[in-house]
């Protein structure tokens, strides 16, 4: 690829709030992979009740965020998706 073709990939964090199940986060998973982002970290953590849970996930994408925001929020068990910051940084890919 030479410097003509770079394609510029933005970082966007995402916190998304759902039931507590196991396959909540698999299909969140297979989502960000589907839709053509790179996970660059995950981390849960359960509310107090215990019926619930909070994922912050960081991706990268040449994709726009809305993207994969829009299919997040049509999973069943998904209660709320929010992006804290829009775009963390673009990088260059040589």
């Amino acid at each position: 690829m030479n410097t003509s073709q770079q394609a510029a990939k933005s970082n966007y964090s995402l916190t998304i709030q759902c039931h507590k199940k196991p396959e909540v986060m698999e299909r969140l998973l297979r989502v960000v992979r589907h839709r053509g982002f790179d996970l660059e970290s995950f981390s849960m953590r359960s509310s107090d009740c215990g019926k619930m849970v909070s994922a912050d996930i960081d991706v990268c994408s040449e994709r726009p965020i809305e993207m994969l925001t829009s299919q997040i929020e049509t999973l069943y068990d998904v209660l709320q998706v929010h992006q804290p910051m829009a775009t963390l940084r673009q990088e260059s890919i040589i």
